[in-house]
């Protein structure tokens, strides 16, 4: 008979290594969410995972089993495949954010005839959740929803990243460092001097920092107790139409529909509950 806490015992599902392995399985998938639909190769995986090459093979290899990931055809890359999104459609909403930033999303891309973002802070990453396009006819799609990217990469995410605590700010930025240099993005001291900036100024502003030719605005949107940034409301554009002088046009827009969203938030029955972090 197995003793308790034994290897067979820590096996189990609710053992020890089930534990390990389940959570290795979500970071995969975490890990995918960034790649899009254009999915990551498997080099690319290992360097934003940690995780050794046959352990992730073997993880792949259940997944793709349970359609949780796709291998994309004609290449060598992997994406979340169909039952992940099938979850996805399942999920309970939360407290609705996306819901109750809709209109003022709309708004934003209206008024100013660019395109308008709406990212929400998860642990350590910043994740597009809404996407409105102006009138203007070339569009900056940088993202889509649905992808995650480290906190501090892409105008929405530096601009919570800029707003956190200094102590805060630096636990994350040293824990994205290998992630920052895996994706070529930044390095850690590239992305400290945009947060330090974002810090000074009370808003996030790019110039091409994050794609080359693309510009916008950013402004935090904070919990209704303790004022604790966990999302944020950005436009963006080519670099032509977003030069400094046109903040004064654009950040009162994000400044006032960022409070009536936290207005809007205060009044629902379950943001209590909410750590908008996680």
């Amino acid at each position: 008979m197995a003793k308790r806490g034994s290897g067979a015992a820590a096996a189990r599902p609710g053992g020890r290594e089930g534990t390990r392995s389940i959570r290795k399985a979500v970071g995969v998938l975490r890990a995918l969410a960034t790649g899009g639909t254009e999915g990551l190769r498997l080099n690319e995986l290992l360097a934003r995972c940690s995780v050794p090459r046959p352990t992730l093979h073997r993880i792949l290899g259940a997944l793709v089993d349970e359609r949780l990931v796709t291998r994309i055809p004609g290449s060598e890359r992997y994406a979340l495949g169909s039952l992940a999104y099938e979850l996805g459609l399942s999920a309970l909403p939360g407290f609705g954010l996306r819901e109750i930033c809709a209109p003022f999303v709309e708004k934003l891309a209206e008024h100013t005839g660019d395109t308008a973002f709406l990212t929400l802070r998860r642990g350590l990453d910043g994740v597009c959740i809404d996407r409105r396009s102006g009138s203007f006819p070339i569009k900056t799609l940088t993202i889509d929803i649905g992808v995650r990217r480290p906190l501090g990469v892409g105008l929405g995410s530096i601009a919570i990243l800029g707003a956190l605590a200094q102590d805060e700010r630096e636990a994350i930025m040293r824990a994205n460092a290998p992630r920052y240099r895996a994706i070529g993005a930044h390095t850690a001291d590239r992305v400290r001097a945009l947060a330090s900036r974002v810090n000074s100024a009370g808003f996030g502003a790019t110039a091409g920092d994050f794609i080359d030719g693309v510009g916008g605005f950013a402004v935090v949107i904070r919990h209704p107790v303790g004022g604790r940034p966990f999302a944020a409301l950005s436009v963006a554009s080519l670099v032509s139409r977003m030069p400094p002088a046109r903040g004064k046009e654009i950040l009162p827009l994000l400044r006032s529909f960022t409070r009536k969203v936290e207005t809007a938030i205060a009044a629902t029955r379950d943001w209590e509950e909410q750590t908008f972090s996680r």
